[in-house]
């Protein structure tokens, strides 16, 4: 499957969320919030899985604390982390 992940800073509530397209262009996700903590609470797909899109975690740098990745911190700071589910499950 090939999905292509879209991220979108909200100004007002400060933080960012995610939607989730396949490949045709078609929303399957929309509006996913961007968490960090501890796995696998921050499974931002976990709610999800019964559309075997995969996992994926936040994970900030090894010099930060968990917290939430502001406007210019997502991918610089903040690191994106997917796998798909026959790699998690071992399949």
């Amino acid at each position: 499957m090939t999905l292509t992940l879209g991220f979108t800073y909200n100004t007002q509530g400060e933080y960012w969320f995610m939607s989730v397209r396949d490949r045709t262009g078609a929303a399957l996700l929309d509006a996913v919030p961007i968490v960090t903590g501890e796995y696998p609470a921050t499974d931002i797909l976990g709610q999800h899985d019964y559309m075997n899109i995969g996992t994926a975690i936040v994970l900030p740098d090894n010099n930060l604390q968990i917290g939430i990745p502001a406007f210019d911190d997502l991918g610089v700071n903040y690191y994106l982390a997917w796998t798909d589910n026959q790699t998690i499950r071992g399949v």
